[in-house]
């Protein structure tokens, strides 16, 4: 599994607790369930197939991808953060992954094919944190002076896996995203203005590598417990030669099941 825009190739809260679910066809099946009291947003969520690299290539079509999506000058290729700030560039930060897919033609939607999740290929869940009304306002590479994910609630961390038809199939292992004024150059901000995070997975990591129902489930939470958890869900569904092929062969099964019973 690949994870986090950020540098990636690979406690229970009382809380008021709302699901927002984006379910069309265009979006795939998110849902996003509020824990705690957070004081971010998640936006901009999109599942899509894109290029991932192969062991080969030691997987650097995920780079090339986060690049497509977010490229240089507003965003840059960072030691720390692997995608990180680069121009400063004013807000709304809600459609900036948006934008990158329709730019670069991705598929996005809630099926794809094993050719999308295997060969290079794979399936995408990006999403994008944003500061939200009850954010403090504050200094980031983007402003001077404005809502912020403030430094005080890092590090981020992020774990989870991907299911295959309600079986765990792989494991993404634990993210720490850190506060901006951990991250070299930026040292004196006061917190970031906006977050972007990567997860992708193919066949390749999969304990099981098999057509179904698959979810990537993903729990991220701030130093203070509060976040979200998120589940993206689509389908890995045959080919349309092996859907013909195999409806072909029923029929013809069907025809000498009707042959057999005529001779009986």
């Amino acid at each position: 599994m690949f994870r986090h825009g950020f540098l990636c190739v690979h406690v229970l809260v009382a809380s008021f607790v709302v699901a927002l679910t984006i379910g069309d066809a265009a979006r795939g099946g998110v849902v996003v369930t509020k824990v705690g009291n957070p004081t971010f947003d998640v936006v901009d969520s999109h599942v899509f197939a894109a290029q991932v690299g192969t062991a080969a290539d030691g997987y650097a079509g995920f780079g090339a991808t986060q690049e497509v999506l977010l490229p240089p000058p507003n965003h840059v290729r960072n030691p720390t953060l692997g995608i990180g700030p680069g121009a400063p560039h004013a807000g709304p930060y809600t459609h900036e992954f948006a934008d990158g897919i329709a730019a670069a033609g991705f598929h996005e939607g809630s099926s794809f094919r094993p050719s999308e999740y295997s060969n290079g290929m794979g399936v995408f869940f990006v999403f994008m944190l944003t500061g939200s009304q009850g954010s403090p306002l504050g200094s980031s590479p983007d402003f001077t002076s404005g809502p912020i994910l403030p430094n005080a609630i890092f590090p981020l961390t992020l774990t989870g896996g991907t299911y295959t038809n309600g079986v765990f199939n792989d494991d993404f292992g634990e993210l720490q995203v850190p506060a901006i004024n951990k991250v070299a150059g930026f040292e004196g901000l006061a917190g970031h203005s906006h977050i972007p995070l990567f997860f992708a997975d193919n066949f390749d990591f999969a304990a099981n590598p098999v057509a179904g129902r698959y979810e990537y489930r993903i729990s991220l939470r701030d130093a203070n417990g509060n976040g979200y958890d998120l589940t993206a869900a689509f389908d890995v569904a045959p080919e349309p030669s092996a859907w013909i092929m195999m409806s072909l062969g029923g029929l013809g099964v069907a025809g000498l099941s009707r042959r057999a019973r005529a001779r009986g």
